[in-house]
Order: C-alpha cells, then structure tokens, then sequence
C-alpha cells in the first residue's frame, strides 16, 4: 500500500491505534503487567512477563507484537477479547513496520512544535479539497457575506444602509472596507468577550451555598475594552494570570487578575473555608491548563493522565503556582475599587501602591527589630475564661516549654492571665506566640485562625488595678486588611489575627508607653486576650488554642518606641488606607500573592483526597512541555505559556477562533488536544496560523481574524448541493461556506437591534432585563428589578445581563449557554421546541416584534407590498423572491383578517407578521 511505502509516523499513525485499543488498561490510570504504552521507556522495557514488549528493529521479537497477532480466543492475546475487537491486519502492519525503523517516539502533535509552511489558508484547504474530491463553493452574494462577516465579527447583523452602501460598492477592496470597519467597532469586544468569558467561569455570584451576589462586572469590563484595544495575546494572558506580579503593575492589571476570582465560594456556615479555599486553587490550575494549552488536567487530580505524557505529580506542581495567592473562601478580600475617571484611577493605584509598601516597610521593620531578640519565660499566677464552655489550661510541652492551651467552642470569650517576669530587670515588651495545634499538618492543611485584642494591667496587693497603656505593635504579617494595631486598640470590636487560616506559629509584640517595673508586694502584671470575632459564617470561633508568653528587657524596644520610626509607618500604612476608603468606585476581586517567606507548602493529594497529603510540590510544568525557568513563580508560569517555544498556547487560541468563525475547530475537541481528542483535519494549516500569529501578527488578535474572514475558504457560500453535503456532512474539509445557528445572546441583541431598541452603551453594571415571572426566587441575592418599557437600561446588549448561576437567565439557558460554575471551551448546540416557544413568546421578542411593526408603519412613503419587502430584508439581510413576497402578502393580510377585535388590527397584523421574521431560519443563522 501507498502509507507502507512511507515511514511510519508515531503521533499520527500509531499513537491512535494505542489510544483506540490499548490505553486503558496500558496507559497513565493502568498499567497491567507493568507495561504503559504513554511513555517510551515504559514501552521499550521488560513488563511483569519479564519480556520486551517493543525492541526496537525487531518486531520478531517484541512481546507486543506477538501478542496482537494471537488468536482472539488465546489468553495472551492483546487486547483481550473482553475489551476490544483484535487489531486489523492494517494496523499489525503498521505497528511492525514502525518497530523495524527504530520504534521512534515522537511527542504527541500538539506537544511537537509547530510545522508551518508558506503557503495561505486557501493553498492549504484547496489542496485537502482535492484529495478528498471535493471542489470549491462560489462566492457568497455580498448580502450573504455581510450577514456572516457582520455577526461573526461584532454578534450584530448589519443594517439596511451599511447593506446599500456594500452593495453600491464597487471598489476591489469594498469587502476589506467592511471587515475594517467591523473590528473597530466597539461592538467586536462585546461579542468576543462573550466567547472570552465562558472560558474564564465569570458570574455575578458565587456559585456554591447560598450563591451570594458579588461585584466583579470590572473584570468584565475590562476583558472588553482589552478586546477592542486588540491588546496581544500575550499580554491578555499574562495580565490575567499574574498581573499583580508585574513590576509597575497598574489598576487595570490588577483588576485582570480577576480572571481566577471567578471560582466558587461557599458562604455558608459549617463548611470548611479550606477545603473550599483548596477546590478553588484546583479549579484555578484545571482552568489554566483549558484554557491556554487545551489539555484536560482534572482527571490529573487524582492520578497520572489516561492518554497523555502528565504525570499525576505534574498536577500539583503547577498547583503550587496558585496556592499562595492570599484569598480565601470566606470574604471577597483582596478587591479594589475601579473609579471611572483617569485622575482617581492614578490616585487610587498610587495609594494601593503606598498602602502596600507601608505594609510592608512596617513589617519589615518589625521583624528586623524582632530578629535575635532576648525573651524570658514568666511566671504563672492565675488564669481562667470568662466562658464555662471554655477551658485554658498550663502545660509543658515538648516544643514550646510553658505554653497555655485552650479547649471548647465558646461563642466569645476572654482569657484572664495574671504572671510574674522571671527577672527583674523592667519589662520593655512582651511577646505573645501563638502556634497551630499540630505545627507540621498545619503547613499545608491549615487550622483555624484566630483573632484577639489584648488588654494589659498592673495588680497590686490591696491595691486598684492600674491599666498599663500599649503604644506600639510589632507583629508578623497577619490577616489582611485587619490593621495590628487593632491588637491593643481598647475600642476595637475586632482584634488582630490570622484570618481565615493558619499555617504556622506567629508573634506579636507590645511595648508599654515606659518599661514596667515590679517589685512591690504582691505585684503582677495582668493580661486579659478578648476574643469577639467567628468564621464561617459563625460556626467557627477564631480562638488562639495554644500560644506562649515571654517577656523582654532589652533596650532597643525602648529605643523603637522613642525613634517613632514605627509610629511613622503605621501612620502611613493608615493615611494610604483612608485614601482608598475616600475613592469611590465598582469593585473588583483580584488576586495577589503571599510573601515568599509565608508561603503555604503543596502537597500532592493522594488519589485526589485533599485530606491525605504526600509529598511536597514545588512549581513546575510537565517534562513533555518545554521547560520552565528554575524556581518559577506564577509570573513565570504565565511567560512561560505565551512563550513561543510553547507549541499549544497559539494553537490552541487560532482554533477557537476558526471554531467561532466556521462552527467546526480544526481540531473538533476545543477541550481536548491530547490524544484523547480529534486530530486536526489541516495540521499544516493550523500549525501556520499559529505561527503567523505569534511571529507576523505579533500576538494580534484582530490581523488574524482578517486573514481568516479575508480567505476566499470564508468568503465561500453556504450553499451546497446534496451530493456534496453527502460527501462532506459537517464541512469538515471546508468545501463550502460556514453556516451557523446564532447563539441566545445573538438573537436577542439582534432583535433589538433591528428593531431600534438596541442600547450601545458600554461598561457597566450588570442589567436585569425582563424574565418570567416565578423565575426569580434566590435564597440571596438582589431583587430582580427590571427597568420599565422605554428605559434604554432595559435594551443592553446579554452580556451585561446579571449572571446567577444557581438560576440560570431563562434564554441563555435555553439557547446553550453555561451556567459557568465551571470553565465551558465549547457550547453543545441543541434545537429544541422550547427554544422556537420561547422566540414566539419571550417578552423581549414580543417587545422587539411590536418596534418592528411601529417602524413599518413610518415608512410612510411605501405601499404594503414595499413595507413588507423592506422590513424583511431588515431582518434577514435578503431580498425576498417571489415565492417569499407571496407568503408574506398573504400572511399579512390574514393576520389583518384575524385580528380585526384589536385596537388596531394593521398594527397587531404587523407585529404577529414581525414576529414570524424573527423565527425565521434566515434570522437565526449567519
């Protein structure tokens, strides 16, 4: 045969047979007789029958071969009769032939990199056409093609005067012309970013528990505006993955790290903030690797890939990029506020920045004053709570000496603690350290937090107590924003701690406005700890359960109190958080990274369990990727996907675009690009793209949809003749044009905008537009107030529509769309009667089909016949036959007839006519 003359080729000849045949009990989950036909040395080594399964250059004696030409009903007999039909002789042929050249092993197509070649897209799909005997289709009538390039490019159709001024066009680039204008339309970002926000799970609520509402419509905005702005690829990726770790970060940057606040959260009481802390970092690294490399990571979780070259350790080590970000389950913190002119952007960003550094100059200073410090232990007097369902006892412990240890689920509670320093010079500080039960779990489980405000006193014998003033705190970076100082803040309801977990020991020091001397009878120093704070939800106390106290005599406490160096931090830190307290403006949650020194430690999750640990993770890519530069962080990871060694970042984001364009991505399986997927039906051609993109477009989007939407492949009618759709059922060889079904959120805006309600406004808050009654029933969460007939707020486009994802908006979940609980790289078309109910019966359509009606009664100049001819060109962008004339004539009239009880039977007529238009297969396609 032809294929035997020719070496074979691994990721495209072999590799499917082992995928289709083999895998699952040879591959990343299974490994039966110790043979995995995923990883080459896996595959050229002895197995569990102590036999070679492949020796290269002999298929004489590889074990493998021998095997697959048994026959069916042998016990050695590869595969088993039980799970898969016995190889053809087609393919034993094939898998002989590439053991005699040398069992070579190439990478999977996706993972190699990219091949191009010079030729254009029609060079390429021309040349596919031929060998499948295909031929081209015509060129599409300018209606056709401005219909498609419209709503493809901006998710709008075009109006009757930009299809007068295309037609009168006569110019050789009057198509380029258009396709210009089309991608600098505000409108291109609008309908990309809906594309764009599938992917990044965005919702206007949380999701888990009670699906709270939250602010997060900035980082919608801000996807749009990057779209129009055709920021590059590159840079779109690595705002959103790492923009806090940019050097001169801006306002806008943060707000794109957003993109991985979109997880879920879980606000209701009893749940464990961790665990749900965990399943979003997890979701986080599933999504990344979706996203950007189109590999299915979550199976990863919980054991080596079925079909691809991922270890299940590889997991966890891109996990450890997004575990020390310092968000949590429980509030919307970190956020910033996103004010709406350029000066109080400027301002607010130079605040954040100043409130940060403070943040960090403070405690620094801190902890180089804490370094190689003196401490004593104390001598315990009395000690006791405030609570019965509390118990605080003293004991010795192996690590720590004297500590204290508490016990018990009180509701608030305060701990009374009376000691004696153990030497006699004057007490200059005193330190409070509190430690997780278990210090060694705690590093990667975390324990509950703790928060406390500390109050101090001088006992005397028969003597009034006498409150010792603190005037300064020294402490370890805590929970933020909870400032320190509400430590020793006598008004603060509050306290300071770690919120919500924590992962190792902390300290705090307190130095009294001067040292405290004791030496008259019966003197002590009295320390009361109030606890008043709860977390998730109130079912957790925030209650330190072991923590020591130690005493200080040296001078330079002293001295840090009289140099004000750290008043003067403080000071700042306070004045910079006022600022941004002052700004107004939406918020947005975003993300932002721990201190190196206070990282979390990744473990990996034995079998996917997040409660049984294994080893320690440190950051890292899969050994089949290029590799990643040495200890990366998520800056790092983030360069090193748009980086042009990276052979599926560009891949990956051609083929959705091409997906969006024709229906059908070069490579079927957007989800998948591993060898469970569908292989590219023009590998050359999207290795070329993918090339022309990072290296000519320089990562610019919008160049590249022109090269597609410019190709004579695109510029194809859709109509094809029943032979050729036999041969080519799915136009998967491209032998005509694409013809799609538009999605819910285009034929809404596409009614509106026809009928003359549409609102162009961009950016905002999200909208409520009109939904059926019964429909709205949130167990939290706004009222669903949707703004009277006539307010423009009422007629925005979808995408601004508020997106809840325990209660779906009604035609988006009708038409296909996700509830984005979860990242969505394809929507599944269905055709369903519900949907054909709901455009005859929806209040926006009925709305749209009445404004349609009212413009075809201005069109005062024009007989019926005229009106009728017009308006249906208005909505399907063609000129209707005669056939069609004759159906809408008698139709019209009909519903005349039918509706003489209305007020105003043309008007009713001409609505329930507009309303047929809209239904119509010519206006729900492109």
């Amino acid at each position: 045969a032809e294929g035997a003359e020719q070496k074979v080729h691994f990721s495209d000849q072999i590799q499917p047979i082992f995928v289709k045949n083999c895998t699952a009990c040879h591959g990343g989950v299974k490994a039966a007789g110790n043979i995995s036909l995923i990883y080459r040395e896996r595959v050229v080594a002895k197995g569990k029958s102590k036999k070679t399964c492949v020796v290269p250059g002999s298929p004489e004696t590889s074990e493998l071969v021998r095997r697959i030409k048994l026959p069916q009903d042998d016990d050695d007999v590869m595969p088993k009769a039980d799970h898969g039909h016995k190889l053809s002789d087609e393919e034993i042929k094939l898998i002989e032939q590439w053991i005699r050249e040398g069992a070579e092993w190439t990478g999977h197509w996706s993972f190699s990199p990219l091949r191009p070649e010079e030729n254009g897209i029609d060079d390429f799909v021309r040349k596919k056409l031929k060998d499948q005997g295909l031929t081209p289709s015509a060129e599409a009538s300018k209606e056709e093609i401005l219909r498609r390039v419209s709503l493809d490019l901006t998710g709008l159709p075009p109006t009757l005067q930009e299809l007068e001024s295309f037609k009168a066009d006569t110019t050789p680039n009057a198509y380029e012309k258009v396709v210009d204008r089309l991608l600098a339309s505000s409108a291109y970002g609008e309908r990309w970013a809906s594309m764009w926000l599938d992917l990044a799970r965005y919702a206007d609520s949380e999701g888990l528990g009670q699906d709270r509402p939250r602010e997060v419509y900035p980082y919608r905005d801000w996807v749009i505006k990057a779209l129009n702005d055709d920021l590059p690829y590159d840079q779109f990726t690595i705002k959103q993955l790492a923009g806090d770790l940019l050097p001169d970060f801006t306002l806008d940057d943060l707000v794109a790290t957003g993109f991985h606040r979109m997880t879920q959260m879980n606000a209701e009481g009893g749940t464990d903030d961790e665990q749900f802390r965990m399943e979003a970092v997890m979701d986080r690294t599933s999504t990344t690797w979706n996203v950007w490399q189109g590999i299915t990571m979550e199976c990863v979780q919980c054991h080596s890939h079925p079909y691809d070259p991922i270890e299940h350790e590889d997991y966890y080590s891109t996990m450890a990029f997004f575990n020390n970000a310092i968000d949590n389950d429980t509030t919307a913190y970190p956020e910033v506020k996103v004010p709406t002119s350029a000066a109080e952007k400027k301002a607010y960003i130079n605040a954040f920045r100043q409130w940060i550094d403070g943040m960090e100059t403070r405690d620094a200073f801190s902890e180089g004053l804490y370094q190689h410090s003196k401490w004593h232990d104390i001598k315990v007097g009395n000690y006791h709570t405030n609570r019965e369902q509390m118990n605080l006892q003293l004991v010795q412990s192996q690590e720590q000496g004297q500590e204290f240890q508490a016990y018990g689920t009180p509701t608030h509670s305060h701990h009374h603690i009376s000691f004696q320093p153990t030497h006699g010079e004057p007490i200059t500080a005193i330190r409070v350290k509190v430690y997780p039960k278990d210090i060694k779990k705690a590093a990667y489980m975390g324990e509950s937090g703790f928060t406390m405000a500390l109050h101090l006193g001088k006992d005397a014998k028969g003597k009034k107590r006498e409150a010792v003033k603190l005037v300064q705190v020294h402490v370890e970076r805590g929970s933020e924003p909870e400032d320190p100082q509400e430590l020793i803040d006598t008004a603060s309801k509050v306290g300071w701690g770690i919120y919500s977990k924590q992962f190792r020991p902390v300290w705090m020091v307190v130095i009294p406005e001067k040292p405290i001397q004791l030496g008259g009878e019966g003197e002590s120093i009295y320390m009361m700890l109030r606890m008043n704070r709860t977390g998730n939800a109130g079912s957790v106390q925030m209650v330190p359960r072991r923590f020591t106290i130690h005493t200080s005599s040296e001078q330079k406490w002293i001295d840090a109190n009289n140099s004000q160096t750290h008043d003067q931090h403080v000071a700042a830190v306070k004045s910079a958080r006022q600022t941004l307290d002052t700004i107004k403006g939406a918020k947005a949650m975003v993300i932002r990274q721990r201190k190196q020194n206070r990282y979390r430690e990744t473990r990996l999750f034995e079998r996917g369990n997040w409660m049984v640990r294994g080893e320690v993770q440190t950051p890292g890519t899969p050994a089949s990727l290029p590799p990643i530069k040495k200890n990366p962080n998520r800056l790092d990871l983030a360069q090193w996907i748009v980086s042009k060694e990276n052979p599926l970042t560009a891949r990956v984001w051609v083929n959705r675009l091409w997906h969006a364009l024709f229906g059908l991505g070069i490579v079927e399986t957007l989800e998948d690009y591993g060898a469970a997927g569908t292989t590219p039906t023009h590998p050359r051609m999207l290795d070329t793209l993918a090339h022309r993109f990072m290296h000519k477009h320089h990562w610019h989007t919008k160049p590249m949809l022109k090269e597609i939407v410019m190709s004579s492949t695109y510029r194809q009618t859709s109509y094809a003749a029943l032979e050729k759709r036999k041969l080519d059922p799915q136009n998967r060889w491209l032998s005509y044009g694409p013809r799609q079904r538009l999605t819910g959120e285009m034929l809404r805006d596409s009614a509106l905008h026809l009928s003359g309600l549409y609102t162009s406004k961009l950016y905002g808050a999200p909208t409520f537009p009109p939904i059926p009654s019964g429909v709205w029933r949130p167990f939290q969460g706004p009222k669903w107030e949707t703004p009277k007939i006539g307010d423009p707020q009422r007629y925005r486009r979808a995408l601004y529509t508020f997106v809840k994802r325990e209660i779906p908006f009604p035609q988006n979940e009708v038409f296909d769309a996700p509830n984005r609980f979860f990242c969505t790289q394809r929507r599944i078309n269905s055709n369903t009667p519900i949907q054909a109910l709901m455009m005859m019966n929806d209040e926006v359509f009925i709305e749209c089909a009445k404004k349609l009606g009212t413009k075809m009664d201005s069109w005062k100049d024009l007989g019926i016949e005229d009106k009728l001819k017009k308006v249906y060109k208005l909505v399907t962008t063609t000129e209707p036959g005669p056939t069609e004339m004759a159906q809408l004539s008698k139709a019209y009239h009909d519903l005349v007839a039918m509706q003489q009880h209305a007020p105003d039977p043309e008007q009713a007529a001409r609505t329930m006519l507009c309303s047929i238009l809209l239904n119509l297969d010519e206006f729900m396609t492109r």
